[in-house]
């Protein structure tokens, strides 16, 4: 799968021989992936793209988004839902990890 576009609604998938520019994760759930969550061996875009207006825990924020991963313990100080550290992939980083899965955003 050269330079396909993945989209995945289930849970414990297994995702090889994406070349060139690996899989595109923006704003998704990773919960419960046995060996890592994701590893990064291409070009990956972790997060958005833009900044993105979002509802979380009754306020309006506008903020780029990353991925909710179940594994992630970084802070959330400042309430926006978006983890204040990076989350680490291998050699690369989710900026903007989500504090609570998808769901909890719109």
């Amino acid at each position: 799968m050269v330079n396909d576009v993945l989209t995945l609604s289930s849970k414990n998938n297994i995702m090889n021989s994406h070349e060139d520019y690996g899989i595109y994760l923006d704003h998704s759930n990773s919960i419960n992936n046995d060996g890592g969550n994701v590893q990064s061996y291409a070009l990956n875009i972790w997060c958005s793209t833009e900044e993105i207006t979002y509802v979380y825990k009754g306020t309006t924020h506008k903020n780029y988004m990353g991925n909710y991963w179940d594994d992630y313990t970084g802070s959330d100080a400042d309430k926006d839902g978006i983890g204040d550290t990076p989350y680490g992939i291998k050699s690369d980083n989710d900026e903007y990890p989500l504090m609570k899965s998808v769901e909890h955003y719109f």
